[in-house]
């Protein structure tokens, strides 16, 4: 800095400039405090479901770190623990809750995560494992007589229809004995796993919603509604190819499906994140979310959704 003060001439000051960091926000699908997590399997079968942790945090904000406790076994969660840096802001971590069980019956404990966010208490989640039976039906029912009329030299033959009807149970084992002689049976056993049913898919907020990307960022939650059964692909509901169209498609970013593709199977409750954002202008901008949700085999069905990009 230049003066006329003949004695100083100029002078000179050291400047230093601190950025402050904001706090992280947590936030989580599912919401805690929320309905009880459930989880269905069959003594020594391991059945997991998810737990998505976001920092939502503004622009400047920290890492979210997390720690959990109150799980023992047959539940755990993993990762326990996440430390510094934590959860970038706009970023999510997936904890995957898993059960076990070595006796049949249910365990209901409370999963807790506690964070650096200094305006949010401890999270807590319910979580119950039950370990259920599976269950034999026949036709025709056990006890009936079944009568086979064969020719001298001849075979005949009859049939047993047994199903596992409980949705969600174990898979039923099946050993047949007591013949000998003329009479046998195949097979011998068998292993019927309960009906495949994909579960359906609530979403928050529910297609057709407008979602407003306030500070250029916003998120849509998807959660099992848990009526469906089985295993594996037949017995699973997808989200994918989630994509944006319209007008002002140039404001926003590709949609983010954490995980991806988000997959909820049987009756285990998963959980899922559409994240989104933008970058605001001048004026405000529209477009439309579209994604596939696919049950089982049967063809994909669109799910919309408006979205608003506000201006600066």
């Amino acid at each position: 800095m230049n003066t006329n003060d003949s004695d100083e001439g100029s002078v000179a000051y050291s400047l230093t400039c601190t950025v402050a960091t904001l706090p992280p926000v947590y936030s989580s699908a599912p919401a805690p405090l929320g309905a009880t997590i459930p989880l269905y399997t069959s003594v020594g079968i391991a059945t997991s479901t998810t737990l998505a942790v976001n920092n939502v945090g503004p622009a400047a904000a920290g890492g979210l770190t997390i720690a959990t406790s109150g799980l023992s076994p047959p539940l755990s969660v993993s990762p326990a623990s996440v430390g510094t840096p934590g959860i970038a802001r706009g970023a999510t971590q997936t904890l995957t809750i898993t059960c076990l069980p070595s006796t049949a019956g249910a365990t209901v404990e409370t999963l807790v995560v506690t964070s650096n966010d200094p305006s949010a208490p401890p999270a807590r989640y319910g979580i119950r494992c039950a370990a259920l039976a599976p269950e034999f039906a026949a036709v025709p029912v056990p006890g009936s007589t079944i009568t086979l009329n064969a020719p001298r030299g001849g075979n005949a033959t009859a049939s047993i229809r047994i199903d596992n009807p409980t949705l969600a149970a174990g898979t039923l084992q099946v050993d047949a004995s007591g013949l000998s002689g003329l009479l046998s049976i195949a097979p011998p056993s068998a292993a019927i796993p309960p009906p495949n049913v994909p579960p359906s898919i609530a979403y928050a907020p529910a297609p057709g919603g407008t979602v407003t990307l306030t500070n250029g960022a916003a998120s849509i939650a998807a959660s099992s509604n848990l009526d469906g059964s089985g295993t594996f692909a037949p017995a699973t509901t997808t989200v994918s190819n989630c994509a944006i169209a319209g007008a002002g498609v140039a404001a926003f970013d590709a949609p983010s499906l954490v995980p991806s593709p988000i997959a909820f199977e049987g009756v285990t409750l998963g959980s899922g994140v559409i994240a989104l954002s933008c970058a605001r202008g001048a004026a405000s901008a529209s477009a439309t979310l579209t994604c596939d949700e696919t049950r089982g085999a049967a063809p994909a069905t669109q799910r919309q959704w408006p979205l608003v990009c506000p201006s600066l």
